[in-house]
């Protein structure tokens, strides 16, 4: 995953097809070394788990990657889910358990 640095303007999420696009008339290697990234303003972003992905009680928002040192690093915006939300959240994942149960216990039949 990449972002695009262009003046105090950052284009995230970003992708390789999106320099090629923009930049039709340059032939880039199969393969695009890192500095050579660098030098359109594309950068790498280091993935980071958020660490409440099983927590029903929160929402969980991907944001614009933090640079921390010299490499930028996946964000993400935690909040408290409202009651509503926690409960339909709860709601799907008995849904998705009963249904496999059901599928296990037709194919022992």
């Amino acid at each position: 995953m990449y972002l695009k640095v262009s003046g105090s303007t950052i284009t995230y999420p970003y992708s390789v097809y999106d320099l090629k696009t923009e930049n039709p008339n340059t032939s880039f290697p199969t393969s695009i070394p890192d500095s050579l990234l660098e030098e359109f303003g594309v950068y790498k972003v280091e993935l980071k788990d958020s660490g409440y992905d099983d927590d029903d009680s929160k929402n969980v928002v991907e944001i614009t990657p933090t640079l921390s040192g010299s490499i930028y690093v996946q964000t993400y915006q935690i909040t408290d889910a409202d009651t509503d939300t926690i409960n339909k959240r709860k709601e799907i994942k008995w849904a998705e358990v009963r249904t496999k149960r059901n599928t296990l216990l037709n194919e022992s039949d």
